[in-house]
């Protein structure tokens, strides 16, 4: 029996402007027999062509259960009925490679009627050729003018440019022309090959349920490969929307970097409306969106997490709207605190939903979310003879077993260690590490410093490592030159053992120091360091999230998550050791931490299950909802010459003077930006500023070093956020989740004046 291949098209609530119900017949592909049944695969609608990132002149396909490759408009197979094993698609060109051309860019406007004024009056008054090219990405019209081989060369129409008012221009390089044949070879994994002339190609999945691969990354739906007119491969992935998203969400935010699913949730619907208010920007390309930054960010089946996979099936088929049309939901990583009003960023952005916004929660709010633990009383100023703070490792020794708290006196631990209590806290440490081996005991009754080195490697069976590991050569290095004048005493090479493993400290005395007897202090700070090195502390972590009773509500730190994160109770003692860790080994016992959502914890549980020790990360970045990333705050520095390199490649400035921010927007970040240079003056506004500096964001400062000439040398840029600014915040999202904020609270927090609403098959937005 003979049975027709096709594309099914299954309506799901159709979007406006997305394909129409029913079966959709791409020719009659290949006629072939499959024992009575027809091969098709089902694409619901609605539809999203994605253009998907891969070289220009090869790419590579493949299935698990095999796939039919077929010329899209005739209908037949191109080489084999099913394919099995990869199958690269080369292009071979005729006309060697196309050449680069530089253009000045004029202008990016709204409107098309201005845009081709705009480009008749430069004709006029220049004589030059202008063009008007439509730029989806900003649903805009960039209108350039001249054309040269060489970056210098066109200079000389910027100047024309610049000398009718046009102010803020750049030089652009494009890829030239290159429209000569080309022919396109199929390749398989035996190397057989074959010369095939169709330019649209079909790539279907024999086995339905199993994704097409495109050069290692899987898709599912169908894939469409077409040579363009350029005489480039482009792939297209053709794929329903909601599946579509599954590769997007956890793209734009990691559920393993923020697990929450609230916050996963608002991400869906904003991806999901800037899908469908953005469909067929790229339409002259042949497909609807990219798969970077400049639309949203797409990783097919790999970047599919269950947690994102959750958020988006929760939400199917919610988008936003303003005045009952979809809204470009534009997001951003992370805002430094506050987002901006999308027209100081995106000249051609103005609509009123994209207002700018503090990414902070009220104080009634934070309160709400704020718990205040007590704890012991903190040891007194406890420290080494080298002056390190010992006070969070004596704690935590001392609910291990290891240290007794009542001795922990500035006296007690000045005085020298004996023999005995020596191999005790030491046999208590092997027995938590796992080392149950008789430790010997020291010669001395009170050793030295040499002398404790020498049993704690003899005690934790390190001597190989002294032999093998640590050069004699290497002892003045780790020791200083004045401990081994008079010669290398026994002890010193386990002692510079334990120095470059970070078990002492980097100084341990100059002179007859190192003979000298051990303190207590820095016995203990040792076996600290011993326990930390064998990670034997037992040491639980996660995310702090609210009270229940009396009990912390913790979720999983991002690295120890697996699956999707359960909130679990954690009960802390009576009087728990409570520490606070500024980062950098700076690690206080205090008295009392506020906690608020978001902080992140590390506990040890005593025998009965309660939490006798914890540690708090502190928090040196405020109470902003999107402060949980290292990129919340920032600095950039560059020397005259690389900034002035970097700007060049944009204005002809001459020799790089100043730049000067003006005029700043509602969160602060600098929307008018003056280049001063000895050609001139030049003023840049919006998204271009942080692209001409390089920079992660238009939230800035710029502080300056000069010479004795008064010259600046080099340029600080301090900064927080990363991204444009306008829209959600991504991190800020996660953030109100965690203090039990729910998608729509995210959304209206961040869009003005949306609605959430759900797609209605005739493309209209019905309310839920």
């Amino acid at each position: 029996m003979l049975v027709a291949l096709v594309i099914a098209i299954v309506p799901a609530g159709a979007v406006s402007g997305a394909s129409s119900a029913g079966a959709v017949s791409l020719g009659p592909l290949a006629s072939r027999g499959r024992s009575g049944v027809a091969v098709a695969l089902d694409i619901p609608a609605p539809l999203v062509r994605v253009g998907i990132s891969t070289d220009a002149r090869r790419l590579t396909l493949s299935s698990k259960g095999g796939f039919h490759l077929v010329d899209a408009r005739a209908g037949r197979d191109l080489w084999r009925r099913t394919h099995q094993g990869d199958l690269h698609i080369v292009l071979d060109r005729k006309d060697g490679n196309q050449a680069s051309a530089f253009r000045v860019q004029v202008a990016s406007l709204r409107d098309a009627e201005e845009a081709e004024a705009m480009r008749a009056r430069i004709e006029a008054e220049t004589g030059e050729v202008a063009t008007v090219t439509p730029d989806p990405d900003r649903h805009a019209f960039r209108v350039r003018v001249g054309q040269a081989p060489t970056r210098d060369a066109v200079q000389a129409v910027e100047q024309k440019i610049r000398a009718m008012g046009f102010a803020e221009t750049w030089i652009v390089e494009e890829t030239a022309g290159g429209r000569g044949k080309v022919r396109v070879r199929l390749v398989d994994e035996n190397y057989n090959d074959l010369l095939t002339e169709p330019r649209t190609m079909l790539a279907l999945p024999a086995v339905e349920g199993s994704p097409i691969e495109v050069d290692d990354k899987t898709y599912r739906g169908a894939v469409e490969i077409v040579v363009t007119g350029l005489s480039r491969l482009r792939a297209v992935n053709v794929v329903n929307l909601e599946d579509y998203l599954r590769g997007v969400v956890p793209s734009e935010l990691g559920p393993t970097l923020y697990p929450e699913l609230e916050a996963l949730k608002a991400q869906a619907i904003a991806a999901r409306t800037y899908a469908v208010a953005n469909r067929g920007q790229f339409a002259s390309e042949g497909y609807d969106l990219c798969d970077t930054p400049r639309c949203q960010v797409y990783e097919g089946v790999k970047g599919e997490d269950a947690m994102s996979d959750r958020a988006v099936a929760e939400t199917a088929g919610l988008i936003l709207t303003y005045d009952g049309r979809p809204i470009n939901a534009l997001y951003t990583a992370t805002c430094g605190g506050h987002t901006e009003d999308g027209a100081n960023v995106f000249s051609q952005e103005k609509g009123a939903y994209l207002k700018g916004v503090e990414c902070y929660a009220d104080e009634v709010t934070l309160a709400l979310w704020r718990r205040t633990l007590r704890g012991a009383t903190p040891f007194p100023p406890l420290v080494t003879p080298a002056g390190e703070s010992i006070e969070e490792a004596l704690a935590l020794l001392s609910v291990l077993g290891i240290f007794d708290a009542g001795t922990g006196t500035p006296a007690r631990m000045a005085e020298t260690i004996t023999s005995t209590e020596t191999a005790e806290a030491t046999r208590r440490t092997l027995t938590l590490i796992g080392k149950n081996a008789a430790a010997p005991l020291p010669d001395a009754a009170y050793p030295s410093v040499a002398d404790l080195a020498h049993y704690l490697v003899a005690a934790f069976g390190w001597q190989e490592r002294v032999s093998l590991l640590l050069d004699p050569r290497d002892l003045p290095s780790f020791l200083g030159v004045s401990l081994l004048t008079s010669g290398v005493p026994s002890g010193a090479r386990e002692a510079a053992l334990l120095v470059k493993e970070g078990i002492f400290p980097p100084r341990l005395g100059a002179g007859s120091g190192f003979l000298q007897p051990a303190t207590r202090a820095f016995l203990y700070r040792a076996l600290h360091r011993l326990v930390a090195r064998y990670d034997a502390a037992g040491l639980e972590k996660g995310i702090f999230r609210g009270s229940r009773g009396a009990s912390l509500l913790i979720v999983p730190d991002a690295d120890e998550m697996k699956g999707l994160p359960a909130a679990r109770e954690v009960t802390p003692a009576t009087a728990p050791w409570l520490s606070r860790d500024a980062g950098e080994g700076a690690q206080t016992v205090v008295d009392e931490v506020a906690l608020v959502a978001g902080d992140r914890l590390s506990w040890h549980r005593g025998a009965d299950g309660a939490a006798d020790f914890i540690r708090m990360k502190a928090n040196v970045r405020g109470a902003s909802d999107d402060r949980f990333t290292n990129s919340f705050q920032w600095e950039s520095r560059f020397t005259r010459q690389e900034l002035q390199d970097r700007i060049r490649e944009r204005a002809s400035i001459g020799e790089l003077i100043d730049v000067l921010p003006g005029r700043r927007g509602v969160s602060g970040r600098v929307t008018d930006l003056v280049v001063v240079g000895s050609a001139g003056r030049f003023t840049f506004r919006g998204f271009p500023i942080r692209t001409l500096l390089g920079l992660r964001e238009n939230l800035f400062v710029v502080d300056r070093q000069r010479d004795t000439d008064g010259r600046v040398m080099e340029f600080i840029f301090t900064g927080k956020g990363w991204g444009h600014g306008v829209g959600l915040c991504q991190v800020g999202a996660f953030g109100m989740a965690l203090r039990g904020a729910r998608y729509d609270e995210i959304l209206n927090h961040y869009y003005t004046g949306v609605r959430i609403e759900a797609l209605a098959p005739a493309g209209r937005a019905l309310a839920p």
